[in-house]
């Protein structure tokens, strides 16, 4: 069954503060507390609004009969899991996922966590972690299903395993030559799929075979583009602070000084210590 994600919006608060609360959800979460209604209402504010932060509802359509049962057919959407994104650091996504109570047992875990691993590459993501408590079987079982490993050096609280996926293994999951390996022909002059403004590289797989080299699509090339593109945008917006910084300074201090702005797009804010323990668990 195909799953979608979209943005949480105000709409959803009720059904993720009762998704919170759930005894599962608390037995697994690092906290392992409650949350009140009042600070649920806190934290929902300011996840929805952090440009460092990407919390999603994932659903899943419906179809059911009508007023007429033989002819008419309603679709409607239905949330059966949640997943957030935090970028901890210039180059690393920490994922976590919950699905709903009612959908549990229905093989969605792997599927939320393909679309959360997905959703981090295309933003530029180098690295999605994951903090799995090791008692939690089913979900270390969809995590590792999903392409994410060990990932060391592993957290100092031993009750607690660190996962992680980097790009080829969040591609192969699409493709089943990123998977094996398979390097991308660099060397194309045409544009395959239906992305605009292609970056060739990843247009194409070539390989060997008994008479020389055969090329084909790459069933990940999308994603790759997206990924590249996002990459790409980074390092220009970088460079372009950089060069502000240079023309507004009359001194070498003045020219590589920076003012936090804490912007999800600012590399030098996201790599510095106040970033970086923005991530993790936060009572939520």
């Amino acid at each position: 069954m195909a799953l979608t994600a979209r943005p949480a919006t105000l709409a959803d608060a009720m059904w993720l503060f009762a998704l919170r609360n759930d005894p599962e959800t608390i037995r697994w979460s690092i906290s392992e507390v409650p949350v009140t209604p009042e600070e649920h209402a806190e934290w929902f504010a300011r996840a929805i609004t952090d440009p460092a932060r990407a919390l999603m509802v994932v659903e899943s359509r419906v179809i059911q009969a009508g007023r007429d049962f033989c002819r008419d057919l309603e679709t409607r959407m239905v949330p059966v899991a949640t997943y957030r994104l935090d970028r901890v650091s210039t180059d690393q996504v920490e994922a976590s996922l919950t699905v709903a109570r009612d959908q549990r047992g229905r093989g969605f875990a792997a599927q939320v966590i393909d679309l959360a691993a997905r959703h981090a590459m295309r933003e530029g993501a180098d690295s999605v972690v994951a903090l799995v408590k090791r008692g939690n079987t089913r979900s270390l079982r969809a995590f590792l299903h999903a392409g994410f490993r060990p990932n060391p050096p592993s957290t100092d609280d031993g009750d607690l395993l660190l996962l992680g996926a980097r790009p080829e293994d969040i591609a192969g999951r699409l493709c089943a030559a990123c998977a094996r390996g398979v390097e991308h022909h660099t060397n194309s002059l045409t544009s395959i799929g239906r992305a605009d403004d292609r970056y060739v590289i990843y247009d194409q797989h070539e390989e060997p075979d008994g008479y020389g080299f055969r090329t084909y699509e790459c069933d990940a090339g999308d994603l790759w583009l997206a990924w590249e593109t996002a990459r790409r945008g980074r390092r220009d917006r970088l460079d372009a602070r950089r060069a502000q910084g240079a023309s507004a300074g009359s001194t070498p201090a003045a020219s590589t000084a920076h003012q936090p702005c804490m912007d999800a797009d600012c590399i030098i804010c996201r790599s510095s210590s106040d970033w970086l323990g923005r991530g993790g668990d936060d009572g939520e």
